[in-house]
């Protein structure tokens, strides 16, 4: 394993780069570094994945970057105030949802959840101007709000200082043509959460992190017939399970399957006392 400085390192032999959750400003040279990665001496076809997360303060210079690219990321940290868009019933665990389009598509499953904990909220600046095109690829819904990361221990839904829909997942790409007009681009994948990428969402098979992601960077990156290895445990298995399945399952389990045996046995009472 090597280790680089983004600073003085040349990008130039690497098609990717990785960035999560700084929690100290980038400075200029680092920032100057980047966009010479990703404008590849005008040859573009570079990739930079940026999370976020929501114990971050400001990073005004990285912020300022971003913002060339149309995302803006904002203060605070998102929660959800709807239990079954909750991974149990953890406010500040949301669940995202799909916005249409190949992703969403090439999903095996599109009703299994996308976790997004520990949030920071984003927002769109525009979806294309000067050769940029910005996209959003999963959005946390109107039942979501924003908790400032200033506000007092004792804080409720209404003192939110923004409500969703707002973006969880962007990606935005500068589009250019060479000279003999084939086509050029460099792209970069933003996310609201660092710990999407965490054991927990990514090794749960009741999610589609994986997957997801896994479909995401190998479409961007040029990869073709990935296969999704699901994860294999010696140890004992636990349930992984969203807010809403949590709640069909109490149900079933502490009123439907008692009462559909009540039921049964009041009924074969009645017969055996008529009979």
């Amino acid at each position: 394993m090597q280790t680089i400085s983004l600073s003085t390192a040349v990008l130039d032999d690497y098609d990717a780069a990785l960035l999560f959750s700084p929690t100290i400003d980038l400075s200029e040279s680092i920032i100057r570094n980047l966009e010479a990665f990703l404008y590849n001496n005008g040859q573009y076809g570079k990739f930079l994945f940026y999370t976020a997360d929501a114990t971050q303060g400001s990073l005004p210079d990285l912020e300022r970057f971003l913002s060339e690219w149309g995302i803006v990321i904002s203060d605070g940290a998102v929660f959800e105030t709807y239990p079954d868009r909750t991974y149990q019933f953890q406010p500040f665990y949301p669940i995202a949802l799909y916005e249409s389009g190949k992703f969403t598509d090439m999903l095996r499953d599109p009703s299994m959840p996308f976790l997004m904990p520990l949030s920071k909220p984003m927002e769109l600046l525009f979806t294309s101007r000067d050769g940029y095109f910005v996209e959003t690829l999963l959005y946390f819904s109107e039942t979501s709000g924003v908790r400032p990361s200033d506000a007092g221990e004792v804080f409720n839904a209404e003192q939110a200082t923004r409500f969703g829909p707002m973006p969880a997942l962007m990606t935005s790409g500068f589009f250019a043509r060479s000279a003999d007009g084939a086509e050029l681009s460099s792209t970069i994948i933003i996310s609201s959460s660092t710990a999407m990428l965490d054991g927990i969402a990514l090794q749960n098979t009741s999610l589609n992190n994986a997957e997801y992601l896994l479909n995401l960077l190998s479409d961007i990156l040029g990869r073709e017939n990935t296969i999704n290895i699901q994860p294999k445990s010696l140890a004992g298995r636990t349930l992984g399970i969203t807010s809403a399945e949590a709640s069909t399952l109490g149900i079933v389990l502490i009123g439907i399957i008692p009462l559909a045996i009540l039921l049964t046995g009041v009924i074969l009472w009645l017969v055996r006392r008529y009979k």
